[in-house]
């Protein structure tokens, strides 16, 4: 992760459903989810989300001054399309 510095932050496995979704949040509380639907011909949609009501009050007070949900909906886009570029290598 970089936000300016390099950092490394744990992160846990709060929901999966095998080949259909992951989310995973950290000390934040705040979730990140991939939600996949298999399209047919080795095809798969993919759906990532964020999403911080599960943050404690004063987490969600900095989030919204941050004006997290904003950016976090660009850097979701430039994931996907790294993502994307990943799985059409191999």
């Amino acid at each position: 992760m970089h936000l300016g510095i390099n950092y490394r932050i744990r992160n846990t496995v709060v929901e999966y459903k095998k080949n259909e979704l992951i989310a995973w949040k950290h000390l934040g509380q705040w979730r990140w989810r991939y939600e996949l639907v298999d399209l047919g011909n080795g095809s798969t949609q993919v759906t990532e989300t964020f999403d911080g009501t599960y943050a404690p009050g004063i987490a969600q007070i900095w989030l919204n001054f941050r004006k997290a949900y904003p950016r976090t909906q660009i850097a979701v886009a430039k994931t996907l399309v790294r993502l994307k570029t990943a799985a059409e290598a191999k």
